[in-house]
């Protein structure tokens, strides 16, 4: 098999059960110059967008880059003082976004939350980013069951309690996107 550069998918023919069919498999991170080079520079202009675990990492860099596009931004960490500096941090560079303290796997917790973005209630684009690993370096025999409990409370519970409260919306009004990230983890198996 070519080895493929970041960002390229390749159709590979499925065997046995759904013979005939093919599906797309990815090689490597996506290269997001090459992922966005068709977008306009201002395509996201006037569209309200909130992206979990905004407050730093991946979905700080999702956010930034929706901003850039022209997007208002809602920045959504678990500490809000984390979130509210991300969005400072935006806000600098002329950006509009706000940041908001929330624990994803709490759903009355979402639920507080999206009772306090007053007119950004009425997502464009929703961005589940946040995600947990557990202290054990996700080893899932010598994870405890507290342990446990926290990945799957933010990276699977906190997915569906965000697209309950916010994608209604999106269905009534026949508009939105969602986007949820995950770890390369729930698709390939390590040792332990």
């Amino acid at each position: 098999m070519r080895s493929l550069r970041p960002g390229m998918c390749e159709v590979i023919p499925r065997a046995g059960r759904g013979a005939g069919r093919a599906q797309p498999r990815h090689r490597g991170a996506m290269d997001p110059d090459r992922v966005l080079d068709d977008v306009p520079s201002r395509a996201l202009e006037g569209k309200i967008a909130l992206i979990t675990g905004g407050s730093r990492g991946i979905g700080f860099a999702i956010g930034e880059e929706m901003a850039r596009r022209g997007a208002s931004v809602v920045l959504v960490g678990l500490r809000e003082s984390a979130a509210l500096e991300a969005a400072s941090r935006l806000r600098r560079s002329g950006f509009d976004a706000v940041g908001r303290g929330c624990d994803v796997s709490d759903a009355s917790a979402v639920s507080r939350m999206k009772g306090s973005l007053g007119s950004l209630v009425e997502l464009d684009v929703l961005v589940c980013a946040a995600g947990v690993m557990s202290g054990r370096n996700s080893k899932t025999l010598r994870t405890a069951p507290d342990e446990w409990r926290a990945v799957m409370g933010t990276n699977v519970d906190g997915v569906h309690h965000m697209v309950a409260e916010f994608v209604p919306g999106m269905v009534e009004r026949r508009s939105g996107r969602v986007v949820i990230l995950s770890a390369c983890l729930g698709r390939f198996s390590g040792p332990g």
